[in-house]
């Protein structure tokens, strides 16, 4: 995660990534901090239990709003926006219904559910667009393709580890 943010410090002004990929550092950057955070967290006990799962589960509204804004910044037929806005809202209510019923020190299980749930179903979106659209793009070469597909294994893979 670390070198991931790393990394994503060339998207910082480079001219030759696509628009909806010029923000994505921040995403990476956030990771790679948190998870420094974390390993001094465990050998140097800088924070303590509640004031690490306050952080922990507040980073799941960012990790959902940022993804869900990402995947619709990639759509390219912008009907769905209303629907996905709704949808966007339902399951910001139930994350924080899930935060505001449950100890906040520790992780919420349905909480990170629900979040990737919500992010596996704006993924879909994305691939129904994709498949109903004749294919203009070479995905291969997408980078949205690429980290949509990502989002949804990664959110599919947690939500199967959570069942």
């Amino acid at each position: 995660m670390l070198s991931s943010a790393i990394f994503s410090l060339r998207l910082i002004g480079n001219k030759r990534v696509p628009r909806y990929m010029s923000y994505f550092y921040v995403y990476s950057l956030i990771g790679g901090i948190m998870h420094t955070l974390d390993y001094f967290r465990d050998y140097f006990k800088i924070l303590d239990k509640i004031a690490w799962g306050i952080i922990s589960n507040s980073l799941l509204l960012f990790h959902f709003t940022f993804l869900s804004f990402f995947i619709y910044s990639v759509l390219s037929n912008k009907n769905v926006f209303k629907l996905m806005t709704i949808l966007f809202y339902i399951f910001l209510a139930i994350i924080l219904f899930c935060f505001l019923t449950n100890d906040l020190s520790t992780p919420i299980s349905t909480a990170f559910a629900f979040t990737n749930f919500g992010l596996v179903i704006f993924c879909c979106f994305y691939y129904v667009q994709l498949f109903n659209a004749v294919p203009t793009i070479h995905l291969l070469k997408d980078a949205a393709f690429w980290v949509v597909n990502g989002i949804f294994f990664v959110c599919v893979a947690q939500y199967q580890y959570l069942l």
